[in-house]
């Protein structure tokens, strides 16, 4: 008996290899539409079928309120609920949206972090959650809204950020708290309207670079840790299953992630030897799942075709039949990747 999306994310978070493998399609906006106009669709959507995945960019489908993004716009640059400026930039056939506003940049004190006009529960909106747990009972569902470093760093500039971390604790601690509190305002209202609904809760920090963490594992333990420990503690107790999303070599926060109570962590990169998931899952897979182990980086836009299925087939062997892995993407597919690699990965995973 073929099993439904979340019966198959389910089986995975449970360390289990259901019959067809729980697997993600994630990429940019624009090989989105290129894979969409290969198969003749007009809905995003209808690729989740088309290509036998769970979902698109997570195994699970997330509901956040409305109202996170896109809050006001001055000329071509749009603002979210925290304040934090951003402008689509062009790179070749790829758009981005960067950041070029920081509303705490100028803030010297706590005093300034205080005064500064932080979000409030009714500036979001609600009312369609319900429904939409309901619209997407066949699927796995996840609330997602505890990103604390990345929302700080957006709001105070990247490098500042990590000097307040170093050498300013009293503001660095008071723009994390606030954050924190309001993050714990959405994720309770949501779970007041539909918590029964949730199998997974979801959290994103990229606290790694390509080489190396951006900072030690003594201050994740010092201004993060904390947080991360009380909700998940607070997800367990509601019976969900918390996963991460954090890019780079964030090998030597495992150990931590695992102590906080992180049940699945995203992404394992091939292209960094010490995420690479053949030595990842072999040591930390009795107390984690993985989500996303295809490179992105160098074998899908570069690779050849036989190079994309050989190496599909190789996870499948290796990884994928101790459980616990989702098949996935390491990161967005981005423009200028090969659709014929892309096609095949999907083909190769499809094919148990």
């Amino acid at each position: 008996m073929k099993l439904n999306p979340k019966e198959r994310v389910l089986a995975t978070a449970r360390r289990q290899t259901p019959a067809v493998m729980a697997s993600t399609f994630k990429a940019t906006p624009e090989m989105e539409r290129q894979l969409m106009g290969h198969f003749g669709l007009t809905d995003l959507e209808e690729l989740i079928p088309t290509l036998d995945v769970c979902h698109l960019h997570w195994p699970w489908k997330y509901i956040r309120p409305r109202g996170m993004q896109n809050v006001r716009k001055e000329g071509d640059v749009s603002f979210d609920i925290w304040g934090v400026g951003r402008k689509t930039v062009c790179c070749g056939d790829a758009t981005y949206e960067e950041m070029v506003y920081h509303p705490l940049a100028a803030a010297r004190t706590v005093a300034d972090v205080e005064h500064y006009d932080w979000p409030t529960l009714d500036d979001l909106d609600f009312s369609h959650v319900p429904a939409e747990c309901e619209a997407y009972a066949e699927y796995a569902l996840s609330l997602n809204d505890w990103m604390i470093y990345e929302n700080a760093w957006q709001m105070r500039g990247s490098e500042q950020f990590l000097v307040d971390l170093a050498m300013n604790e009293s503001v660095a601690r008071a723009i994390i708290e606030h954050i924190e509190a309001f993050s714990w305002e959405i994720v309770r209202k949501i779970v007041e309207l539909a918590g029964e609904r949730f199998q997974f809760f979801g959290s994103a920090d990229d606290f790694g670079t390509q080489q190396s963490l951006f900072f030690s594992v003594e201050t994740w333990e010092k201004y993060f840790g904390p947080g991360y420990c009380k909700v998940y503690e607070y997800a367990h107790s509601l019976g969900l299953k918390t996963w991460l999303h954090s890019d780079g070599a964030v090998r030597p926060l495992i150990p931590r992630f695992i102590d906080a109570g992180l049940d699945i962590l995203d992404p394992l990169m091939p292209t960094i030897p010490e995420m690479n998931p053949y030595k990842i899952v072999p040591e930390f897979g009795a107390d984690l799942c993985f989500h996303g182990t295809i490179d992105v980086q160098n074998l899908l836009p570069f690779g050849s075709e036989a190079e994309v299925r050989d190496e599909v087939r190789r996870q499948i062997d290796t990884l994928w039949r101790g459980g616990g892995v989702f098949m996935a993407p390491s990161h967005c597919i981005q423009p200028g990747t090969p659709l014929r690699n892309i096609l095949a990965v999907y083909e190769e995973l499809n094919r148990q």
